[in-house]
């Protein structure tokens, strides 16, 4: 299989990539040229922004792919010349959107038919993202309906996993609990969150890819499972076979603070369907959370470590500040 990569140097992007390489497919990637990563051999890269559309055209009018991967999709102009330079010339477009597009809702699990955002639900913090997601989305499937743009849409929840350069997600209380600190828990450690292991990710890109069933279709791909914040750190502190120590915090309390204390989605408990992608695709994540979290913290201490940790008060990905936490926790421990 012939696959274009739009991306495919960090995280998700890459994983799918070793999945793809493993399997003996032909990949390329599309990107910038500015993120170096370790790729497997034989991966082809084509440099160029995909937001210039002469670029894009320039660049791909003498390519063939049978499929291709949009992992950094984030607004309609990102979309436009990929899909003016593609459309009748390939047989599948998958593209990453979020879970985060997501309405909050009273009733679980959330199925894609749910609500979605407007400019007032959007997620504290998420507002931009959430819409301009929405936005992509709803583009997409203007295009399948139009010009018959063979499109799936993948909404994930928060994914962790090996090559997690977001240091404030996971790798952030691997470094906590080795230095002993205490952990900041928001209300009483009871909300539910939903996660995916990146590499059930990328096999879902794989499992349906060239599916016509999956066309102008729209799929949850999370975990089969959830977790509730205390079941997610004390998954963590046992991975690492290290004894944690919490400090919860009251709602209000976490609410007026000015710095974030806790990284995921907390106020609202959430859980999503997939049996939609199972059925319709044969979609089947093979992590659970004690199981990926392990296969997680040996990549971490292997690739980064404490010392390889990056933390940057404010700076997305890295914005923790261990110090502000010392106040809170003096102030509210």
């Amino acid at each position: 299989m012939k696959v274009l990569v739009i991306g495919g140097t960090r995280f998700v992007g890459l994983r799918i990539v070793r999945v793809l390489a493993e399997q003996g497919h032909n990949i390329t990637l599309l990107n910038r040229g500015k993120t170096k990563a370790d790729l497997p051999s034989g991966v082809k890269r084509l440099t160029v922004d995909r937001r210039n559309p002469d670029e894009v055209g320039q660049v791909l009018e003498s390519q063939d792919f049978e499929v291709v991967y949009d992992i950094t999709g984030y607004q309609i102009k990102n979309l436009e010349p990929l899909v003016a330079a593609l459309c009748g010339r390939i047989n599948h477009y998958i593209f990453q959107s979020t879970c985060a597009v997501y309405a909050p809702s009273e009733l679980l699990p959330i199925r894609e038919n749910f609500p979605t955002v407007t400019e007032v639900t959007a997620p504290a913090g998420e507002e931009t993202y959430a819409l301009e997601k929405l936005q992509c989305e709803q583009f997409l499937l203007r295009m399948f309906e139009e010009k018959g743009f063979p499109v799936t849409i993948f909404r994930s929840p928060v994914v962790y996993g090996p090559e997690n350069w977001m240091d404030e997600r996971e790798g952030s209380y691997f470094v906590r609990l080795l230095q002993g600190r205490r952990i900041l828990v928001p209300g009483n450690g009871a909300t539910v969150l939903h996660f995916v292991h990146a590499d059930d990710v990328a096999r879902a890109y794989l499992v349906a890819s060239g599916q016509k069933r999956a066309l102008g279709k729209i799929f949850n791909i999370a975990s089969d499972e959830a977790i509730t914040i205390d079941g997610y750190i004390d998954t963590i502190s046992e991975t690492m076979n290290v004894k944690v120590s919490k400090v919860y915090v009251e709602p209000q309390v976490v609410c007026n603070l000015k710095r974030p204390i806790f990284f995921f989605p907390w106020e609202r408990s959430s859980f999503y369907d997939i049996s939609r992608a199972r059925d319709d695709i044969g979609y089947r994540p093979l992590f659970n959370m004690e199981e990926g979290m392990r296969h997680t913290y040996e990549w971490w201490l292997r690739s980064r470590g404490v010392h390889g940790t990056r933390f940057i008060p404010g700076k997305m990905g890295y914005d923790v500040d261990l110090a502000y936490e010392d106040d809170v926790l003096a102030r509210y421990g």
